[in-house]
């Protein structure tokens, strides 16, 4: 399986990326399964936001986790990763992405930053997605100033817009997600499963893998929500009336199970609650252990062959 990394307290604020959205905000805010509420500004978040963000984050995790927080990377290794082809649109995607990323500020519940761990009293704001892109030439001379305390100015950063061929970059990760990678606080995703799914899918299944599932026996777990107002709100469902909301996320659901061949379809259902009126009840149930690996490479090798290929959504995504 090949992997993408998240935070851990940027999964129950994945609403403040815009999935499947056309028409991007630059600022937003969303509800959170506790309640709390997450928020973006600054630049606009969407799906080639969340992906570059992974991605790179997994990158670091793969290189131990170095001290200077520092990613170096190449354009084609990101395009062929998360598209699995190379062109100027993906190249425009990745670099429009970096700058979004650089620009952004978020404020994530449920996280201290400063020491980097969980907290469910605690808000951590204006926290920054991406310090910043360097060219590799300039890396060695901008790393030593900094060690000397000298604050880096606009002119140290990549022009990523300026870019011409497929140079070595290297991108700075914010000290909090750092801190937080160090910390274990890292949520491996699976990557073939995120470049296919798109829209409120793609952000149920991101909030999904963060929830609290429960052994049930058989190399299965077990994810139970009361689903009200609210908590479809949370998992980005805002429909007026309940039997729509319950149709899309019925639809939604689907869909990951199709993709993600770990989430189990025929265990999977929202339905009316049994004593609550006017509520439902969502039951997600997943495998892990062997039966997890068993499902994951049998559809490695159902997929290996169309791998580069462009996905469906993304040829829509490229076309708009």
């Amino acid at each position: 399986m090949r992997q993408s990394t998240v935070e851990r307290p940027m999964q129950e604020s994945a609403g403040i990326f815009q999935f499947g959205t056309a028409q991007l905000m630059p600022s937003v805010e969303a509800l959170t399964l506790a309640g709390a509420i997450a928020s973006a500004t600054g630049a606009p978040l969407g799906d080639p936001e969340f992906d570059v963000h992974t991605w790179l984050r997994e990158r670091f995790v793969a290189l131990g986790c170095p001290d200077d927080n520092a990613v170096p990377f190449t354009g084609h290794a990101l395009q062929s990763a998360l598209y699995g082809y190379k062109s100027g649109q993906t190249r425009k995607l990745i670099l429009r992405a970096l700058d979004n990323l650089t620009r952004a500020f978020v404020t994530i519940p449920g996280f201290d930053a400063r020491r980097g761990v969980l907290d469910p009293d605690a808000v951590s704001r204006r926290l920054r997605l991406l310090e910043g892109v360097i060219e590799h030439g300039f890396y060695e001379r901008f790393a030593a100033a900094r060690a000397r305390g000298e604050t880096p100015n606009p002119g140290d950063f990549a022009s990523l817009g300026s870019q011409r061929g497929d140079i070595t970059l290297v991108a700075l990760l914010p000290s909090w997600s750092a801190r937080a990678l160090r910390a274990w606080l890292g949520a491996p995703l699976d990557l073939d499963a995120q470049r296919e799914l798109a829209g409120v899918a793609k952000r149920l299944w991101v909030q999904l893998d963060a929830q609290p599932f429960i052994g049930n026996g058989n190399e299965r777990e077990l994810f139970v929500l009361e689903l009200d107002s609210a908590a479809y709100a949370a998992i980005g469902f805002h429909h007026r009336r309940p039997t729509d909301r319950k149709r899309y996320l019925t639809a939604a659901l689907a869909r990951i199970c199709e993709v993600d061949s770990t989430y189990l379809a025929e265990h999977t259902r929202v339905e009316t609650h049994p004593t609550r009126r006017g509520l439902h009840l969502l039951t997600v149930t997943r495998c892990t252990g062997s039966t997890r690996q068993q499902r994951l490479q049998e559809r490695h090798l159902r997929r290996s062959a169309s791998r580069d290929r462009p996905l469906p959504e993304q040829r829509e995504a490229l076309a708009t």
